[in-house]
């Protein structure tokens, strides 16, 4: 993890970074907290493989929302989960908070969620509202 607080600190301070983890080993107060003094946002991210996150350690939010390769094709241009509204009503309610705190909030919703990103983002728009 030394390496990484290395590679952090040397960061051109003029940009905003976000930093996905994929190994749950991760999820420490240490990590929160190098994150923290290097103002770079831990990457929320949905999918099937890793644990909830929902610990803020920048100044704005990035989430992806990944879905589940082997349930969804992510090509026939429709709706091919049904995740959304469940899902996202739940996803709005953690984001409104960070919104409400005038926190930009960036996201990208993979072809995997529910096969539709378009739909996932007109929906989550609505429900922000």
């Amino acid at each position: 993890m030394s390496s990484l607080a290395d590679f952090l600190a040397k960061l051109p301070k003029t940009q905003r970074y976000a930093v996905e983890v994929r190994d749950a080993r991760f999820f420490n107060d240490y990590f929160y907290r190098l994150l923290k003094e290097n103002d770079v946002a831990l990457a929320w991210a949905e999918n099937p493989f890793m644990p909830g996150i929902s610990e803020v350690t920048s100044d704005f939010l990035y989430i992806r929302w990944e879905g589940d390769r082997k349930k969804v094709n992510g090509t026939l241009g429709k709706i091919e989960a049904d995740v959304q509204e469940e899902d996202l009503r739940l996803w709005a309610t953690k984001i409104k908070p960070c919104l409400n705190k005038d926190m930009d909030v960036f996201g990208y919703f993979g072809k995997y969620y529910s096969g539709y990103p378009p739909s996932d983002i007109n929906l989550l728009s609505n429900l922000l509202r």
